[in-house]
Protein backbone atom coordinates (compact mmCIF):
# COMPACT_ATOMS: atom_id res chain seq x y z
CA UNK A 1 0.00 0.00 0.00
CA UNK A 2 1.58 2.98 -0.48
CA UNK A 3 1.87 5.72 2.21
CA UNK A 4 2.46 9.34 0.56
CA UNK A 5 -0.62 11.33 0.73
CA UNK A 6 -0.28 14.33 -2.04
CA UNK A 7 1.99 14.25 -4.89
CA UNK A 8 2.45 16.93 -7.45
CA UNK A 9 3.72 18.17 -10.25
CA UNK A 10 3.87 20.86 -12.75
CA UNK A 11 5.26 20.81 -16.54
CA UNK A 12 7.19 22.96 -18.09
CA UNK A 13 5.74 22.59 -21.42
CA UNK A 14 2.58 25.02 -21.34
CA UNK A 15 -0.26 25.35 -24.30
CA UNK A 16 -0.75 27.40 -26.97
CA UNK A 17 -2.19 30.28 -23.75
CA UNK A 18 1.09 30.10 -21.79
CA UNK A 19 -0.88 27.20 -19.03
CA UNK A 20 1.15 25.27 -17.77
CA UNK A 21 -0.13 21.48 -17.75
CA UNK A 22 -0.19 19.33 -14.48
CA UNK A 23 -0.91 16.45 -12.24
CA UNK A 24 -1.82 15.94 -9.02
CA UNK A 25 -2.22 12.45 -7.33
CA UNK A 26 -4.15 11.74 -3.74
CA UNK A 27 -3.47 8.42 -1.84
CA UNK A 28 -7.09 7.64 -1.09
CA UNK A 29 -5.65 4.60 0.44
CA UNK A 30 -7.82 1.21 0.65
CA UNK A 31 -10.08 3.27 -1.84
CA UNK A 32 -6.64 3.85 -4.30
CA UNK A 33 -5.45 6.78 -6.17
CA UNK A 34 -7.46 9.82 -7.69
CA UNK A 35 -5.52 11.64 -10.37
CA UNK A 36 -6.38 15.45 -11.42
CA UNK A 37 -4.37 16.15 -15.00
CA UNK A 38 -4.84 19.34 -16.75
CA UNK A 39 -4.20 22.75 -17.19
CA UNK A 40 -3.87 25.06 -13.96
CA UNK A 41 -4.48 28.65 -13.28
CA UNK A 42 -0.90 30.59 -13.88
CA UNK A 43 -1.59 31.79 -10.12
CA UNK A 44 -1.79 27.86 -9.21
CA UNK A 45 2.00 26.96 -10.56
CA UNK A 46 3.54 27.48 -7.56
CA UNK A 47 1.66 25.80 -4.95
CA UNK A 48 2.62 23.04 -3.22
CA UNK A 49 0.66 19.95 -3.63
CA UNK A 50 -0.84 19.79 -0.32
CA UNK A 51 -2.42 23.24 -1.40
CA UNK A 52 -3.87 22.18 -4.49
CA UNK A 53 -7.51 22.25 -4.97
CA UNK A 54 -10.19 21.47 -7.73
CA UNK A 55 -10.53 25.29 -8.67
CA UNK A 56 -6.54 25.76 -9.04
CA UNK A 57 -7.12 23.83 -12.39
CA UNK A 58 -8.07 26.02 -15.44
CA UNK A 59 -9.18 22.59 -17.24
CA UNK A 60 -8.50 19.25 -16.14
CA UNK A 61 -9.80 15.62 -15.98
CA UNK A 62 -10.30 13.50 -12.51
CA UNK A 63 -9.62 9.72 -12.56
CA UNK A 64 -9.72 7.25 -10.23
CA UNK A 65 -7.71 3.87 -10.09
CA UNK A 66 -6.58 1.20 -7.80
CA UNK A 67 -3.13 0.72 -8.30
CA UNK A 68 -0.23 2.73 -9.46
CA UNK A 69 0.44 0.41 -12.34
CA UNK A 70 -3.23 2.04 -13.74
CA UNK A 71 -1.98 5.32 -13.78
CA UNK A 72 1.19 4.83 -16.05
CA UNK A 73 -1.00 2.75 -18.51
CA UNK A 74 -4.23 5.24 -18.54
CA UNK A 75 -1.22 8.29 -19.38
CA UNK A 76 0.20 7.20 -22.55
CA UNK A 77 -0.11 10.48 -24.45
CA UNK A 78 1.60 13.91 -24.18
CA UNK A 79 2.44 16.04 -22.04
CA UNK A 80 0.91 13.81 -19.42
CA UNK A 81 3.13 10.85 -19.62
CA UNK A 82 6.19 12.71 -18.89
CA UNK A 83 4.60 13.84 -15.73
CA UNK A 84 3.74 10.44 -15.02
CA UNK A 85 7.61 9.79 -14.42
CA UNK A 86 8.25 12.86 -12.56
CA UNK A 87 4.40 12.25 -10.21
CA UNK A 88 6.30 8.48 -9.56
CA UNK A 89 9.59 9.85 -8.77
CA UNK A 90 8.03 12.60 -6.25
CA UNK A 91 5.40 10.30 -4.69
CA UNK A 92 8.61 7.68 -4.02
CA UNK A 93 10.51 10.60 -2.45
CA UNK A 94 7.63 10.92 -0.19
CA UNK A 95 6.87 7.00 0.70
CA UNK A 96 10.56 6.38 0.90
CA UNK A 97 13.16 9.37 1.83
CA UNK A 98 15.75 7.35 2.42
CA UNK A 99 15.98 5.86 -0.92
CA UNK A 100 14.35 2.55 -0.28
CA UNK A 101 13.48 1.16 -3.88
CA UNK A 102 9.46 0.49 -3.86
CA UNK A 103 8.59 -2.45 -5.75
CA UNK A 104 5.49 -0.16 -7.48
CA UNK A 105 7.76 1.58 -9.28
Amino acid sequence: MLKFEVAHVVSNFRDEDGRAYAMTMFNRHENGILVWAGKLHREAEVKAGEDIRVADYFQRITVSFMSWRDVDTFFTAKPFASLVDELAVKAKRREFPEGARPGWL
